[in-house]
């Protein structure tokens, strides 16, 4: 019997992350730990280029909503994903809170390209103030 394959979105400014760590842990406790995880920060930009590729050869969609946003490249693969007919699922995160939901959910925002690129920005720069002292003393993410 082949592993069951869960490909799992979540936004470029989370890769190798304690988020993304604890979201691999997440998917694992509530799948099976005999799943295999294809991670959007683990593979390159070829094979990001050929998404649609790993969608169909998966069983499941896990995607990150951060603070209750949809990247657009979350989005877009959920939604194709789900136009084949895989499972679903959401891990919405918060600064102090997770929750694992079923389905592309209704009530996240879907952000467009701009949106996302302005949502990055300030997750990593933060306000004026706290962006002078990442560009003086290097940022991280809250996340």
């Amino acid at each position: 019997m082949s592993e069951k394959k869960v490909y799992f979105i979540h936004p470029s400014i989370t890769y190798h992350s304690k988020t993304e760590r604890f979201c691999l842990k997440l998917i694992k406790s509530e799948l099976g730990e005999e799943i295999e995880i294809i991670n959007s920060g683990d593979i390159g930009i070829e094979r990001v280029r050929r998404w649609k590729e790993d969608i169909m050869g998966i069983d499941a969609v896990v995607g990150m909503a951060l603070e209750d946003k949809y990247t657009i490249s979350v989005w877009t693969v959920m939604e194709y994903a789900e136009s084949l007919k895989k499972d679903i699922y959401t891990i919405r995160i918060g600064e102090t809170s997770f929750k694992w939901e079923k389905g592309i959910l209704k009530d996240v925002k879907k952000l467009s390209l701009d949106e996302t690129r302005k949502f990055t920005r300030d997750i990593t720069m933060g306000d004026t103030k706290h962006a002078i002292m990442g560009l003086l003393f290097g940022s991280r993410s809250k996340y």
